[in-house]
């Protein structure tokens, strides 16, 4: 990615499904605005730490397929969110005034919900083992001590 983004910020409104027809079919596409902090180092070397300064800039972005039904199933208006995309220009003729305009946007690849807003979480009920996965236990869960 030439023009990675990587940033935490605050959705600014509740995520909402919209189906677009593209040249593989309908697809599904969640716009989420984020307002990202502005932060300023403070102090030297080991010492270094980073405070929330005044400040800070919108970013709209969008998310794509079964990821953007997540987001709009579990993202809320004031989610803390890590965001990892690619920012592009989108350019358009403003129909009124006939002045071409433009806007920088982000192309999410990847959104994680911050925990420090969750008071608790659900999980959904484990997949029924296939015939191929008959007996075997996933090495994440091995190795983090959860049964198959």
């Amino acid at each position: 990615m030439s023009n990675m983004f990587a940033g935490d910020g605050n959705i600014g409104e509740t995520p909402a499904i919209k189906f677009v027809s593209t040249k593989n079919g309908e697809k599904k596409v969640a716009e989420i605005s984020v307002f990202f902090d502005k932060y300023k180092a403070v102090g030297e070397g080991a010492e270094r730490t980073f405070e929330r300064a005044d400040g800070g800039f919108w970013l709209t972005g969008s998310v794509w397929g079964e990821q953007a039904q997540s987001c709009a199933d579990h993202l809320r208006k004031g989610s803390r969110v890590h965001v990892i995309g690619e920012l592009y220009e989108e350019k358009w003729v403003d129909k009124k005034t006939g002045e071409e305009r433009f806007d920088i946007r982000l192309k999410i690849d990847n959104i994680t919900l911050g925990l420090s807003r969750i008071e608790s979480v659900t999980y959904k009920p484990r997949r029924e083992p296939t015939a191929d996965s008959a007996g075997k236990t996933d090495a994440a869960d091995a190795e983090n001590g959860f049964d198959a």
